[in-house]
């Protein structure tokens, strides 16, 4: 008896509920999960190791993170509404010019996948994050974008 593999190509589109942001339909009919992840979740010279929230006055948010730019190793801080207006904040702090352009963001699997276009010097790309919490999705997604572009 013979054992079989199954070759069957399942694109990453799939696994999503509601439809992808033009730019990522394409790549996400054309690749499975896993090529589709290495794709836009890139990992790279730019990486976060602790994120924190605390509530501050005026509807605003006081965020602490960690993160790692190349061999240095910085914590940082920023007043925000947001996460990702507080990760803007944090990384232009460390030299990275970066601007948000697009966000896509939805449940897949319990978890949030977050999808963030952004902008630096002109040149734009997506980047894509997945956690349970969707403020770390969204800062992943960044972090994603920001080392696509470097």
């Amino acid at each position: 008896m013979f054992a079989t593999t199954s070759t069957s190509f399942e694109p990453a589109s799939n696994r999503f509920a509601t439809p992808l942001p033009r730019a990522l339909r394409a790549s996400a009919e054309t690749l499975d999960w896993r090529d589709f992840c290495a794709g836009h979740a890139v990992s790279g010279s730019i990486r976060l190791g602790t994120w924190s929230a605390v509530a501050a006055h005026d509807d605003l948010v006081d965020f602490r993170a960690t993160l790692a730019v190349g061999d240095r190793i910085c914590a940082v801080d920023a007043t925000a509404v947001g996460p990702l207006g507080a990760a803007t904040a944090m990384l232009h702090s460390l030299g990275v010019a970066i601007e948000i352009i697009g966000l896509h963001q939805q449940s897949v699997c319990g978890d949030t996948v977050t999808f963030v276009e952004c902008d630096i010097d002109g040149r734009r790309a997506w980047g894509m994050g997945i956690a349970a919490d969707p403020a770390l999705a969204g800062v992943g997604a960044m972090i994603a974008a920001a080392n696509r572009l470097r």
